[in-house]
């Protein structure tokens, strides 16, 4: 197992894209993609910090957050989070586990129903003995894109749990585990743009420098992906995107899209 340690969640998302880009000795590649070539842990000591996170960052709207939502969780996602830490709070020194029972129940970005291998979050869960943390296991997570979303979950979760006051001013630590980490050329045409990312030295440097340029492009991740990098240039950031602070858990079952 590859066991990360991080202070908070956004170090721990740029810090994980970048080790796959250019530091780790021995990655999986394949095709447009270089994985993690084990299991990975993530501690995140301090999930409540925002650090400025903004769903920008992997050229997110804030519609896909709610779809995010829809997907694998019900409306009863904040009111768990609630009944939960009542009942694990009740006994704070007993090292029990809350868990959520994840669901896909929509279609995913590509309009198919579920995914070859199964859904990408296994599960949430929480406690609070002997440190409140947040926990979440992914089955697979292409980092540099959905996994700002499921690191935004972590944080949203540790938020809704400092927000009960059950916790007597405890930080919320986060941990993170993921089957197989990823990174793809699609996604990294935006986030090197975005970030000002070095070419030099990326694993993935001739796809991404190949992806910039096919601005006729009939696969559909790409072409939304080189429209984002426009938007950005045009706009200085993604139209409708928003602030993670200005999200929450709350969705209800028939909200849009």
């Amino acid at each position: 197992m590859i066991i990360r340690n991080y202070p908070e969640i956004l170090t721990a998302w740029h810090s994980l894209v970048k080790e796959l880009a250019y530091e780790h000795p021995k990655p999986l590649q394949w095709g447009v993609c270089v994985a993690f070539p084990d299991i990975v842990e993530i501690s995140i000591a301090d999930a409540l910090m925002d650090s400025g996170l903004h769903l920008g960052m992997s050229s997110y709207t804030k519609s896909r957050w709610t779809r995010f939502l829809r997907r694998y969780f019900r409306p009863d996602l904040t009111s768990w989070v609630a009944e939960s830490m009542r009942k694990l709070t009740k006994y704070p020194n007993r090292p029990f586990v809350a868990s959520y029972s994840i669901n896909l129940n929509v279609h995913d970005e590509e309009g198919r129903e579920g995914h070859n291998y199964g859904g990408c979050l296994s599960s949430l869960q929480i406690r609070v003995h002997p440190t409140p943390t947040v926990i979440l296991y992914s089955r697979a997570c292409q980092l540099d894109k959905i996994g700002f979303l499921d690191l935004t979950l972590i944080h949203l979760v540790a938020k809704e749990m400092k927000r009960l006051d059950l916790l007597k001013n405890k930080k919320i630590c986060g941990k993170w585990i993921i089957s197989l980490g990823f990174i793809s050329a699609i996604s990294q045409v935006y986030y090197t743009k975005r970030f000002k990312s070095k070419l030099k030295g990326h694993r993935l440097k001739q796809r991404i420098e190949v992806g910039r340029t096919r601005h006729n492009t009939p696969f559909g991740p790409l072409k939304r992906l080189l429209k984002r990098n426009q938007q950005l240039e045009e706009f200085g950031e993604i139209p409708r995107s928003c602030p993670v602070s200005e999200l929450s858990l709350n969705f209800e079952k028939g909200d849009k899209e």
